[in-house]
């Protein structure tokens, strides 16, 4: 089988990351797998030798005419099986596409904000039942998945409790709410938040008002997350909003326990022990650190029966099963 795919992005956060992880492990299951990308794209560097590249003349518009004769040109000469676009703007320019050149479309809806397109294509999925929801026709739910290194393994190694956040330093991920909640806390609770974005200066700004310096660290982009998972306490998500959290994926092999607010996939997956109701933040972490034993305890037994369902082979399989579906004009199977 060989699929061509298209996210026309050239940023390096979840989406992109998804649609690398997703490609390498196709790649790896024997699918001839070729990815069409904006020239410049930082989230390249994530693909593996085994997949092909073709690079695209990046374009803020989705009606650049040079951006689809390339298109164009690489599926007259690659002839895919298969076309799968990742998120509303590359969805949008297949689809327009689509109606001069003859292939099969297969089209993944990330978030629930936006993508109006996603309700005029036959073959659609989605990463979670709530971006599901948001399409007005037929959509199968694939979750992302994520990569595991058996070797690192939940372990406490720190009496002073540590939670940790992760993700772009956006509104969309309330981080503010997670630090206010900070000022709440016990004094020997701290918080590290990894990642960057455009609302690293107001958190800095925030947790010096709080005076929270000696409690609150703000790291930036770090490499080693799974095993900033295995030693903190807790992982938490307090977003407003999310398609499907890789976060969550990977606290599942690598955390010691995993709360988040009931967005995105979590209320399909996690008990409802672990999930935060909006408002509840302060109260959520409060009861998990007085009880972490229980927490702990309740979560490793969740996590370790469920966790194999969120890797990449898996996911990927699910893939070539919709794939198939699709060449079939059989959704269903």
């Amino acid at each position: 089988m060989k699929i061509l795919m298209f996210l026309a992005s050239s940023l390096d956060g979840g989406a992109e990351k998804v649609v690398a992880d997703l490609s390498n492990e196709l790649a790896r299951q024997g699918v001839s797998v070729t990815v069409a990308a904006f020239t410049g794209s930082r989230w390249l560097a994530r693909l593996s030798d085994q997949v092909a590249v073709v690079r695209l003349p990046a374009s803020e518009s989705a009606y650049n005419p040079r951006l689809y004769f390339k298109l164009r040109q690489t599926i007259a000469q690659l002839q895919p099986d298969v076309v799968h676009s990742h998120g509303a703007k590359a969805s949008k320019i297949i689809a327009r596409l689509g109606r001069v050149v003859r292939f099969t479309q297969v089209a993944t809806k990330h978030n629930s904000r936006k993508g109006r397109v996603f309700n005029r294509l036959p073959y659609v999925t989605a990463v979670s039942g709530k971006v599901q929801q948001s399409i007005t026709q037929p959509a199968r739910v694939i979750f992302n998945g994520t990569h595991i290194d058996p070797a690192l393994r939940p372990r406490i190694l720190s009496e002073q409790v540590r939670l940790l956040a992760v993700g772009r330093l956006d509104p969309i991920k309330r981080f503010d709410q997670l630090i206010e909640a900070m000022s709440h806390l016990p004094e020997h609770v701290s918080l590290d938040v990894v990642g960057d974005g455009p609302q690293r200066q107001a958190l800095a700004a925030l947790v010096d008002q709080l005076s929270l310096g000696e409690r609150v660290q703000l790291l930036g982009q770090q490499n080693d997350v799974p095993r900033r998972m295995t030693q903190a306490h807790a992982v938490v998500i307090a977003s407003r909003s999310e398609g499907y959290s890789l976060v969550m994926a990977e606290a599942l092999f690598y955390g010691n326990v995993l709360l988040s607010t009931e967005v995105g996939a979590a209320p399909e997956i996690l008990p409802a022990k672990f999930l935060i109701c909006e408002g509840a933040l302060v109260e959520k972490l409060t009861d998990m650190i007085t009880h972490h034993a229980d927490y702990r305890a309740a979560f490793r037994q969740f996590a370790d029966a469920n966790a194999e369902t969120f890797t990449w082979p898996r996911i990927a399989h699910q893939y070539q099963e919709f794939y198939q579906a699709a060449l079939a004009g059989n959704i269903g199977a």
